[in-house]
Formats: C-alpha cells, sequence, structure tokens
C-alpha cells in the first residue's frame, strides 16, 4: 500500500480558513471545472486535498487556483515526481560519480543533481550532498551504506520517517536498547543504569532494600486504619476508589504509581484547555468515587501569558470551581509551578512570574475549603539554586524533569494522595479571662434584680 500513486491529488494550507466547509470548497472549484471531475475532498488538521480523476482538471486547478473568503488559493502537488535528498556523513573525498552510482538503486538520478555543501560565506565544505532523485522510492531508509561508509539520508515529500515528531506514525524506538515500542525516557533498563550510577559496588543491595521498603509501605497503606470505609458486611469499600491527577507533560513522564491512581495528564495541557481534560478525566471515573485531584499544570501557561500573572491566577481560579463542581465530594491539590534549569534573562523572568503565581496558589488554598497547597517549588531548590540534576540534560529549554525529579515529585504527590481528610471540628470561640461564663444557677433572675435595685436607692427622710 505505500507504493500507492497520488499524481492527481493537489493540495492547499487551510491556516486562516478556521472552520471552513467541504460545501465553500466544492462551490469555488465548480467554477473552474466540473464537479463530476473530482474524486474527493478531504479537510485534515492543516491542508486540504482534493483528488481529482484527470490530468486536465488537475492542471486546470493548479494553473488558476480559487478564491475562498476573498482570498486566493493556489493548489500544488501533494508528491512531488523529484524528490530532494540531503546526504549526511558522506566523506569528503567520496567521488560525486560514486555517489550517483550508489544512490541509483532509489530511483533515477536527475543528471547534474549532486551539489555540495558549503559553510556560508566560504569555500569550505560542510560535508553534506544534494541530490534529486526522479520516480524515488516510496520510502528512503535513514540510514544506509555508499559502500563501507554509513551516511544518513534526509528527504521531502515525507520520504524518509521522522523520528522527532509526536505525531509519527511509526512505533516508538528506544535508543538505549535498541527495542521498538517505548521512548529512551521510559526505558526501564536506561532508568535503571542511570540509578545504578549513583551507588557504590554495593548499589543493588540498596536498590533491593529499597524495593523492600516500597513493598512495606505498600502493604502499611492497604493495612485497616481510621480513615477507611466499611460496609455493613464488614469488608473494606476504599477498592473503587480513585485518585486523579490533572498534569501536562512533566505529569506524563512520573510512570506507574499506584493502581489507584488516574493520571488524566496530556503533553502541552495548560489551564485554558483545563476543561477538556477534566471532561476526559470525569468520563474515566464515572463508575468510581473520586477521593483526591491534585493539579499540577501552569508552566505552559507561564510560557504563554509571561508577565501576565492575574490572567493566569483567573484561570487557576476557574480551574478549582471546575474540580469542586465535577468531584464535590473530594479534597482538592494544587500544586505550585516548579521552576526551569537556565540562567537566561528569558528563563528569570519567567521564573519571576511562576514565583508570582504560586503565592497567589498559597493564598488561595488557604482561603478555599477543601483546598491543599502542594509544595513542589522547592523541591527543585537548594540553597536558594535550582538543582539541575532534577532537569532533563537533553531538554534545551529547561522545562522537563529527569527520572530523578519525577520520582521528588512522586514522593510529593503520594504525601498528598495518602495524607488522611482533615476532620471537621466544632470550634469554641475562646473565652475572655475577664468576663466568666455564667451558667443558670449565678445568673439573677429579674426579681433579684429588682430586690438588689430597691436596696441601692437611698431611703426618704
Amino acid at each position: 500500500m505505500s507504493r500507492v500513486s497520488r499524481q492527481l491529488s493537489i493540495h492547499f494550507y487551510t491556516k486562516g480558513f478556521k472552520g471552513i466547509k467541504h460545501d465553500e470548497i466544492l462551490t469555488e472549484i465548480s467554477k473552474q471545472i466540473h464537479i463530476n471531475n473530482v474524486g474527493s475532498i478531504q479537510i485534515t488538521e492543516k491542508e486540504c486535498i482534493v483528488s481529482l480523476k484527470d490530468v486536465e482538471s488537475k492542471d486546470t486547478l493548479v494553473v488558476n487556483g480559487i478564491t475562498l473568503r476573498n482570498r486566493s488559493v493556489n493548489f500544488f502537488d501533494v508528491e512531488k515526481s523529484i524528490t530532494h535528498v540531503t546526504i549526511k556523513d558522506a566523506p569528503y573525498e567520496l567521488d560525486d560519480r560514486y555517489i550517483v552510482a550508489q544512490m541509483i538503486r532509489f530511483g533515477q538520478i536527475v543528471p547534474g543533481s549532486v551539489k555540495r555543501g558549503y559553510i556560508k560565506g566560504t569555500e569550505i565544505e560542510n560535508g553534506a550532498r544534494y541530490i534529486d532523485i526522479l520516480n524515488c522510492e516510496p520510502v528512503l531508509p535513514l540510514r544506509t551504506s555508499l559502500g563501507r561508509f554509513e551516511v544518513r539520508l534526509f528527504a521531502d515529500n515525507n520520504r524518509t520517517p521522522c523520528f522527532h515528531s509526536n505525531a509519527c506514525p511509526n512505533e516508538p524506538y528506544c535508543s538505549y536498547c535498541n527495542i521498538n515500542g517505548h521512548p529512551r525516557r521510559d526505558c526501564e533498563s536506561f532508568k535503571q543504569d542511570q540509578e545504578n550510577q549513583g551507588y557504590s559496588k554495593h548499589g543493588p543491595e540498596n536498590i533491593e532494600g529499597r524495593q523492600d521498603t516500597k513493598l512495606d509501605a505498600h502493604s502499611d497503606t492497604h493495612s485497616v486504619c481510621d480513615n477507611d470505609t466499611f460496609s455493613e458486611s464488614g469488608k473494606n469499600d476504599t477498592t473503587d476508589t480513585l485518585n486523579v491527577l490533572i498534569g501536562a507533560s512533566n505529569c506524563t513522564r512520573l510512570g506507574e504509581t499506584n493502581e489507584n491512581l488516574l493520571n488524566a495528564s496530556k503533553s502541552g495541557a495548560n489551564f485554558e484547555n483545563f476543561t477538556q481534560i477534566l471532561d476526559i478525566a470525569v468520563q474515566k471515573t464515572d463508575s468510581f468515587k473520586v477521593d483526591k485531584v491534585a493539579i499540577c499544570l501552569g508552566t505552559n501557561d507561564v510560557s504563554k501569558h509571561k508577565d501576565d500573572s492575574d490572567q493566569i491566577n483567573l484561570l487557576v481560579t476557574k480551574a478549582v470551581a471546575q474540580v469542586k463542581s465535577a468531584y464535590p465530594e473530594s479534597h482538592v491539590g494544587l500544586c505550585s509551578i516548579i521552576p526551569r534549569k537556565g540562567n537566561s534573562a528569558q528563563i528569570n523572568r519567567l521564573n519571576q512570574s511562576a514565583t508570582s503565581v504560586n503565592k497567589f496558589i498559597r493564598k488561595l488554598c488557604a482561603r478555599e475549603d477543601n483546598v491543599d497547597y502542594v509544595d513542589l517549588e522547592k523541591l527543585f531548590f537548594k540553597n536558594g539554586t535550582i538543582i539541575r540534576s532534577l532537569f532533563d540534560k537533553a531538554d534545551n529549554s529547561g522545562v522537563h524533569i529527569s527520572t530523578e525529579g519525577a520520582q521528588n515529585i512522586n514522593r510529593k504527590l503520594d504525601d498528598f494522595f495518602h495524607s488522611p481528610k482533615p476532620c471537621v471540628q466544632e470550634i469554641h470561640t475562646p473565652m475572655d479571662p475577664k468576663r466568666k461564663r455564667s451558667d443558670g444557677t449565678t445568673t439573677p433572675t429579674s426579681a433579684d434584680r429588682m430586690s438588689k435595685r430597691s436596696n441601692t436607692e437611698p431611703k426618704k427622710a
């Protein structure tokens, strides 16, 4: 199926045409060609693809275009017959004719198309080669061999798979254990080796001891305590109880923490699209009793609003109200925004904005009922300095956390999820020491007061 020809398909990008409908496009196309020559009209997230039944109709639309909402629209081929390929890591001494002889297995080489890359403003080569291939193979490998030299290939027209994009249709590939099915950050071998690096030769024994401690703690949490609820039959009813975590990309890195926790986190989430995330969580917990809900958002909001902390404060307040409405019997944990790693002026500015929002969050939790402040910010500081080891070294933005950072957040969230709910107690007004509360025996009656008043009146002569 990868060899399907799309020579009669053309497209245009739909940016700026929000909410465009098929009828609008078909009406404008009918002004150029007969609608019977149109095979399909597909509107995707970013483009509109029109597939035609003959070459003449395609050429007419490509040449003339259409007008949508008083804007001129030009069509382009979905797949071009010529594919531009960039070759990386080829030795400088490798002759261009040898490269042509090796690349001919992927298609017809356009004569004279082989070019060499140069450093801008100089005559010094940068090692790249550029070549044009006619009727290229549907998929080119990311790596191939030119004789005994291994090179990398990059091509347009989606000929080479992308290993960076989240929307890539290929299965995730781990660069650490070389196994498909998971990325490197989720690799158990990678996590284990990273943890072992911080130990001496007795590392395995220490890790085993930690695992035993975790198992003991897990068993303790399932023991009978005062906060557990029981049915009339004497059985524990907490089996259908869930906790919910709503966060962004850093919370997706926390991994499997507890079978009673629903991690409804989503990469790129923020307080502006909180309603959509909450709706998904509500659907997944429809048949469960939700005990506690932790909200761990704000980093993406700071990136968007920057110094406008007041706008973020409004969104935070609205999110807490939405959670209380969706889970009226649940306890809410509002997490502070963690800082970013880096010393640039922009990062310092964003961290100041995050600190301002955190101060508001702390005050909000103090005045709201059943809302606790979960301080994640202080986990990433030591003596006023950001702990760089808690952040992903491969992330230049300074936003994403490392495995160690995820472990710290997990422990803090566990403290919140497993802490007992505060009991509602009757509050008595403190008694003024200068005034003693009188009881029924000491309170004078009206007759006594009248008698006392008569005794104090001066006698008439």
